[in-house]
This record gives structure tokens, C-alpha cells and sequence, in this order.
């Protein structure tokens, strides 16, 4: 048996087109997913390796400190060096000792982030991430070319795309129902008394009958369909163009962030270059009696919250670029 529809007006073809559209918006939903999953664990790499550096910088000045209040309570043995030097000098150390169980508990959440990302145990991640190393950065240059190619990149614009697609092909198969459908049938087949006749000539049999079908009484229920369908195609047509746009602010904006948190880092860098000059300057008067504590205290200070947003805006140069590289659609 054997049916065959002559597609007058194009209803299956219209199906078809609908039926790949739809595959094709999963494959580049799948790879927005993709996208999305790389990117977080990108960022959580980048996070992790920056609370390490954060917590490396405060060890650091930790050890300075130290250093710094055992040469100050020398001095007061010495009866150089007053009793409130050494208050302050402790009250600092402590201040920044205080700072250390903070960033290992981010460090410690940021590698259970990392565990449930990438499907692994902690104990896996940490014995990975547990040392310190630099923070992971890539290529700085960044070359996003023209806005339909950045669209043309991003999964999110190309299922939405395929979505008004097959909504548009869905109207056109609600039209097609409007119309007839001719349909050509079929059989051929064997068929005899006896068991030695079966297959001859004289017992062949075939049927073919040619059929027009016509929505007569349907209530208004093809053309409600008709209009369903507009309805979705507008509405499909408007959930593309809202994607288009939040793809140009996304891609635009991160771009934005990308380059200013870049600037913001060279003046960081040349600022914690300073500060630590200043703050071995201001050690070496007060070891010599030419200045007070107070301007090593304040030196001090000044240094560790340098190195510190140094740290993190360098994380943070490498976090926007991820962002750059997930609106761009680019991993």
C-alpha cells in the first residue's frame, strides 16, 4: 500500500521547513548552554586564583607588619620608641590578620562553585587549585568586527532566529489547511485459489484512486487557526528583535567595562608601585629617627590597599574579558 499527497499548496513543504527550523533553534540553544557553562567556570577560575592573590598580598603585609612590630618593641626596650608605637603597630597587624579567614573562606567557596561546574569533588578541585598561581588572562586585543557579525555569532540570536522561522513556516501550513489536499493511492498485491498461482500473471492485483479532500464545515476553526499562527509569528517576530537588542547593549556594554577596567588597572599598578616605594622610604626614616610612626602606619596602609585593589582589578580585567568573549558568542 502506498499514499502519496500532491502538496498543491505547499502545507508540507511548510511543515518541513518548520520541523528543521525548530531542530536548528535546539543545536544553537544547546550551544548558548555551552556558552554560558564555559564562561561561569572561566569565571569562577578567575575568581578563585583572585582571592588567592588577594590572600597572598595580606600575607605578605602580614609578615611586614610582624617584622615591623618587632623592631618597633626593640626600640621600646631600647626606651627610643614610646608604648603607643607599639599599640598601633599591633592594631595594624591584627587589622590585617583579620582580613585572612575571609578571603580562604572565598577561596573555599570558590572552588565548591567550581566542584558543582565542572561535576567534580572538592577535594579534586583543591588538590588543583590549591596552589597559587597567576591569574589566568588571554590574548588582550580584542577584535569584535561588525555588529552582524557579532549577531550572526551569539546562539541566543540564532535560535530566536530559527524560532521566527518555523513560526512563519507554521502560517504557512495553517494557509494550506484553508485549501484542498489531493491525495494519490494505492496497493498492488497477489492473490489466487491456489498455492502454485499465487505469483503468476493472472493473479496480480492493483488498485490505484486519485482523492480531493475539502474543508467544508469547519466552524471558523482553520481560519482561527490561521490567525493563532499570525499571532505567534508577530509574537516571535518581536522576541527576535528584543534578543537583537540586548545582544548589541550586552556586546557594547561589555566591551565598555572591558577596556575602562584595563585603564583603571594601569593607574592601580603604577599607584601600588608608588606606595611601596613610599612605604619602604617612610621604614628607613623612622629607623633613623626622621620621621614618626604615624607616617609608617599611614605608608603601610596606603601600600596594602593598593596591592589589594591591584589584585582585584586584575581579576577583574580578566572576568570582563570572559564577558566580552560569552556577548560576543565567541569561547
Amino acid at each position: 500500500d502506498a499514499s502519496w499527497e500532491i502538496d498543491v499548496f505547499g502545507g508540507n513543504r511548510r511543515r518541513n521547513e518548520a520541523g528543521r527550523a525548530r531542530a536548528q533553534a535546539a543545536e544553537a540553544s544547546l550551544d548558548d548552554v555551552r556558552l554560558s557553562v564555559i564562561a561561569e567556570v572561566v569565571r569562577t577560575i578567575v575568581e578563585l586564583r583572585g582571592t588567592q592573590r588577594r590572600l597572598a598580598v595580606a600575607e605578605q603585609n602580614e609578615q611586614l607588619q610582624a617584622e615591623t612590630l618587632e623592631l618597633v618593641e626593640a626600640r621600646l626596650a631600647s626606651g627610643i620608641t614610646p608604648e603607643l608605637d607599639v599599640l598601633n603597630a599591633r592594631a595594624q597587624l591584627e587589622g590585617t590578620r583579620s582580613a585572612l579567614p575571609q578571603f580562604e573562606a572565598s577561596v573555599r567557596g570558590a572552588a565548591l562553585r567550581l566542584a558543582t561546574l565542572t561535576a567534580s569533588t572538592p577535594e579534586a578541585v583543591i588538590a588543583d587549585f590549591g596552589t597559587m598561581e597567576p591569574i589566568p588572562t588571554a590574548g588582550e586585543a580584542i577584535s569584535p568586527g561588525l555588529r552582524g557579525d557579532i549577531l550572526r555569532r551569539r546562539p541566543d540570536v540564532r535560535a530566536a532566529e530559527q524560532l521566527l522561522a518555523a513560526a512563519t513556516a507554521d502560517v504557512g501550513v495553517a494557509t494550506a489547511a484553508l485549501y484542498p489536499r489531493f491525495v494519490l493511492s494505492g496497493n498492488l498485491g497477489w492473490q489466487a485459489l491456489d498455492i502454485d498461482d499465487l505469483f503468476g500473471t493472472s493473479s496480480a492485483t492493483s488498485t490505484f484512486v486519485g482523492g480531493l479532500t475539502a474543508p467544508l464545515f469547519t466552524g471558523g476553526r482553520l481560519r482561527g487557526q490561521l490567525d493563532a499562527s499570525d499571532a505567534r509569528q508577530m509574537a516571535s517576530l518581536r522576541r527576535f528583535e528584543q534578543v537583537v537588542l540586548l545582544a548589541i547593549e550586552e556586546s557594547e556594554a561589555a566591551l565598555t567595562r572591558y577596556s575602562r577596567s584595563r585603564e583603571s588597572r594601569e593607574h592601580l599598578a603604577a599607584s601600588a608601585e608608588s606606595s611601596a616605594s613610599a612605604a619602604d622610604i617612610a621604614r628607613k626614616l623612622y629607623e633613623s629617627g626622621l620621621a614618626d610612626f604615624l607616617s609608617v602606619l599611614d605608608a603601610d596602609r596606603r601600600r596594602l590597599e593598593a596591592e589589594d585593589a591591584l589584585a582585584e582589578r586584575q581579576a577583574e580585567v580578566s572576568i570582563n574579558l570572559v564577558a566580552v568573549y560569552k556577548a560576543l558568542g565567541a569561547s
